[in-house]
C-alpha cells in the first residue's frame, strides 16, 4: 500500500520552515486539515490526478466560499506537500498547481466605516476589529493573542518568533484606544471564568469565545456573521480581516505619518511592505510641496 495524503501531510507539518521556524504555523495546520478532509485520509498521494485538483479548486471557491487569495494559499501548501513527497520518495510523481499572485487594490476602511461595521458585529468580533484597526496586526496574531504576551500595564505586546510571519521576535507599543479594548476584554474574561467554573484559570486568550474559552479558528473570524454585518453596515467593499491591517497603515499614511514609523508600529519586516500604502497619502504630499509656495 502506498502513502496516504494524511500521513505525508503530517510528515510535512513536522518539518522546519524555510525561515527557520521549528514547525509550521496555525494557518498551515488548518489548510492541511481541509486538504486531508477533502481527499480522505486513505487516499494515496500517488493517486491524485489533475482532475482531482480542479475539483478541489471548485470545492474551495464554491462550497467553502474562499477568496482568490485564500485559494492561492491552499495551492501553495498543496504544492509544498507534493514537492516534499516527491523529494523524500513518498511519491513517484510530482503534480504542481500553477499559482499566481492575486493583485488588486488594497481595501481599507474609513473611520466612519469602521464605526458602522463595529455597530453591526457581535461584541467579540467588534472588539477584535477595533483592536485590529488600532494595532495593525495580522488576523492570526489578533485571534491568538494571549494575556501573558502583554505587559502588566498593557502598554507593550511581546511577540515571539514562532508567532511572526518573518520568524523575528517583536515588541509592539499599544495605544490608549487599544488598551481600552484590552481592559474591556479583561473584565469579560474574568466573567467567563466566574460563570463557567470548568474554565477557571484556563481562559488564556484575550479574545476568547464565551462557551469554550478558546480563540476563533483561523478561518472562522471572517465567516457569514462577518459578511452579514458588512452588508448591514452598507459598506460596498470586499473587507476581510486582513483589511484591518491595511486600514491601520492607510489611515496613518493619510495623516502624514512617516512610512518607517508605520513599519515599526505595525511590525512589518521591511519598508517595501509599507510603501504600497503610500498612494493614499497624495493629499498630504500636496500640502507638503505647497509649503514652498509660501517661500516665493
Amino acid at each position: 500500500m502506498g502513502n496516504s495524503i494524511e500521513s505525508v501531510s503530517n510528515f510535512w507539518l513536522r518539518q522546519p520552515t524555510k525561515n527557520g521556524k521549528a514547525q509550521k504555523d496555525a494557518r498551515d495546520i488548518q489548510r492541511v486539515s481541509v486538504i486531508v478532509k477533502y481527499f480522505g485520509n486513505k487516499k494515496e498521494i500517488d493517486s491524485i490526478s489533475k482532475i482531482d485538483i480542479l475539483k478541489f479548486k471548485d470545492f474551495l471557491e464554491l462550497e467553502k466560499g474562499y477568496s482568490a487569495g485564500t485559494v492561492q494559499r491552499f495551492y501553495s501548501t498543496f504544492n509544498a506537500i507534493m514537492n516534499f513527497a516527491f523529494d523524500n520518495e513518498f511519491s513517484e510523481k510530482k503534480i504542481h498547481i500553477k499559482t499566481r499572485k492575486v493583485k488588486g487594490k488594497e481595501v481599507y476602511l474609513t473611520p466612519d466605516e469602521v464605526r458602522k461595521f463595529i455597530g453591526q458585529l457581535d461584541p467579540l468580533r467588534a472588539a477584535i476589529v477595533e483592536f485590529g484597526v488600532f494595532t495593525g496586526q495580522r488576523k492570526s496574531n489578533l485571534i491568538n493573542l494571549r494575556w501573558d504576551s502583554l505587559s502588566d500595564d498593557l502598554q507593550e505586546w511581546t511577540q515571539e518568533a514562532s508567532e511572526m510571519k518573518n520568524a523575528e521576535p517583536n515588541v509592539l507599543a499599544i495605544g490608549s484606544k487599544a488598551r481600552a479594548v484590552l481592559r474591556r476584554m479583561k473584565v469579560r474574561c474574568e466573567k467567563i471564568e466566574e460563570q463557567r467554573p470548568y474554565l477557571r484559570g484556563r481562559v488564556d486568550h484575550v479574545f476568547a469565545q464565551e462557551k469554550s474559552g478558546k480563540p476563533f479558528n483561523i478561518y472562522t473570524l471572517g465567516n457569514k456573521t462577518w459578511k452579514r454585518a458588512l452588508k448591514k453596515s452598507g459598506i460596498d467593499k470586499d473587507v476581510t480581516p486582513h483589511a484591518l491591517r491595511h486600514t491601520f497603515a492607510s489611515l496613518l499614511v493619510k495623516n502624514g505619518v512617516d512610512l518607517y514609523q508605520i513599519k515599526e508600529a505595525g511590525g512589518w519586516s521591511d519598508l517595501k511592505s509599507v510603501i504600497r500604502y503610500a498612494h493614499v497619502g497624495t493629499e498630504t504630499k500636496r500640502k507638503t510641496v505647497n509649503q514652498l509656495d509660501k517661500l516665493f
